[in-house]
């Protein structure tokens, strides 16, 4: 799990290298210790102590907070937990803890799935309540590996 996380932090990192943020709800790479509205990034948005509400990156997202709201992105959207929320981006959603939202992407990861994960990957380490819909969706609750359009624990 952590290695996901520090790839995914690697990732927006690489991504907005040379771009200088600016701690506004606005800019090119936006940084804000705490969102409590609407945060746009033209390349990312980080939000690093809270985000309650909705956060936008041109390619990428990242909330060291659990998100309450929704995160939109061109490619990845990174969060440490997911309360009440939506993770929506073309290449990866990862919620490094609790899930309790809808993450949708080609490749979904959580630590533990309490909501609803849509792409062609979706990887949860515990799913005690969720459901997966997609092509594969491995998880260490199950004893195989599933490869139906669905997996729905309850």
């Amino acid at each position: 799990m952590r290695k996901t996380i520090l790839v995914a932090v690697v990732f927006v990192l690489a991504m907005s290298a040379n771009v200088q943020a600016q701690r506004t709800p606005v800019g090119i790479a936006s940084v804000q210790d705490s969102v409590r509205s609407v945060q746009f990034g033209l390349i990312s948005s980080t939000a690093i102590s809270q985000l309650k509400g909705f956060q936008f990156g041109g390619f990428a997202t990242m909330s060291a907070a659990p998100l309450n709201g929704f995160q939109f992105s061109g490619l990845s959207n990174v969060s440490m937990g997911v309360e009440k929320g939506l993770q929506l981006s073309s290449l990866f959603n990862v919620s490094g803890g609790d899930m309790h939202g809808v993450q949708t992407s080609l490749y979904n990861f959580t630590d533990t799935l309490s909501g609803v994960q849509v792409g062609l990957l979706n990887r949860s380490i515990n799913q005690p309540k969720g459901v997966q819909v997609g092509l594969i969706n491995p998880n260490r609750s199950l004893e195989i590996y599933s490869i139906p359009f669905s997996n729905d624990r309850h």
